[in-house]
């Protein structure tokens, strides 16, 4: 996953402002900004700090929302299976 994406991630699972990941990042805002735009990638040290900080905070929820999405997606078709008129339903040899 590209670091714009992560770092995009990150403030809106933290509601963390630009400003403030910027400084715990220890960069400016013209960099920080440029590597949420997609400008420039952030040297060795700061993108392992990115990973970890994604790793601990937003990789937990999204598995755990893609989780909850498959099973809201399979009740819904298993309601749709169930809603089904019985004379639409092939027999069974």
């Amino acid at each position: 996953m590209k670091y714009s994406k992560k770092l995009v991630q990150v403030l809106a699972f933290t509601g963390w402002s630009q400003d403030h990941l910027a400084d715990l990042l220890g960069v400016s805002n013209n960099t920080f900004n440029s590597w949420v735009n997609g400008n420039s990638l952030p040297h060795q040290r700061n993108a392992g700090l990115i990973d970890e900080i994604y790793d601990k905070i937003v990789a937990p929820y999204i598995c755990e929302l893609e989780r909850k999405a498959d099973e809201v997606e399979k009740e819904i078709l298993r309601q749709k299976i169930v809603d089904l008129p019985k004379d639409n339903v092939c027999p069974v040899d």
